[in-house]
């Protein structure tokens, strides 16, 4: 009987765990898209040794997002210092955020651009320049853009202790897309700006044992407000800034 018990109880531990666990796949349409809206956004970009050390390496990204012909147009803009390092342009399907095409030009590697089909992706030839015109790619399934995942998470279901589990992929790594888990670790009220305290969840990503990376989200207004990220013996930081006036 205690045989019996034990088994009983660990059978159902195992379909609690289970259950806080949503893998979001493209074709499941079950992201809470009327979360997105056409906005601007910026965020300081830092990297410190330590947490009370000197910022180094400071940048800004701008994210603008824009709601084209039934389609999500995401551009970037990162500037070091008064220079524009990179720019991106991500075009996406407004109904399941699948990507429909990525163009990076980055200004010591020079232009990629690439066409994304379900889960193949190719190399854009009607793009000037590019220098992955001969890439190609094709996966298991559908992905979402990895370079999108500030935005990927504002349309996420959210729920204290549960995993979301992404397949994410950087347009043109040739390493391919992969299953990523994201775990809501708690909530905290954090304020920027001098803007009063802002109720978030807090999403982190295991990269390893010792890497990781933590978003905070504001619950209302489903944007990340800070990302606190621990990589190799480096941290660093994506703060918001104040808001950009629509593009």
């Amino acid at each position: 009987m205690k045989k019996l018990i034990c088994c009983f109880l660990f059978s159902t531990s195992v379909l609690a765990v289970q259950a806080q666990t949503d893998t979001i796949r493209v074709n499941d349409n079950r992201l809470l898209m009327k979360n997105i809206k056409p906005v601007s956004r910026q965020y300081l970009v830092y990297r410190q040794r330590d947490k009370h050390g000197a910022k180094k390496q400071l940048s800004v990204w701008q994210r603008n997002v824009e709601i084209k012909n039934d389609q999500l147009v995401i551009k970037q803009n990162w500037f070091g210092g008064d220079t524009i390092t990179r720019q991106l342009l991500s075009i996406c399907d407004l109904q399941n955020f699948r990507p429909v095409f990525h163009c990076t030009k980055n200004f010591r590697n020079g232009v990629e651009a690439y066409n994304i089909s379900g889960a193949t992706t190719t190399g854009a030839d009607t793009v000037a320049n590019n220098q992955r015109k001969d890439f190609a790619n094709t996966w298991r399934a559908p992905f979402f853009n990895w370079e999108l995942d500030m935005e990927t998470f504002a349309v996420l279901p959210f729920k204290t202790g549960k995993k979301f589990v992404i397949p994410f992929y950087h347009p043109g790594s040739n390493t391919g897309p992969a299953f990523y888990t994201y775990e809501v670790i708690g909530e905290e009220k954090v304020a920027f700006n001098n803007d009063k305290p802002k109720a978030c969840w807090q999403l982190k990503i295991n990269y390893s044992d010792k890497n990781y990376a933590i978003f905070w989200i504001d619950k209302k207004e489903r944007e990340v407000l800070k990302m606190e990220e621990f990589f190799n013996g480096w941290y660093r930081y994506k703060i918001k800034l104040p808001n950009l006036p629509n593009a």
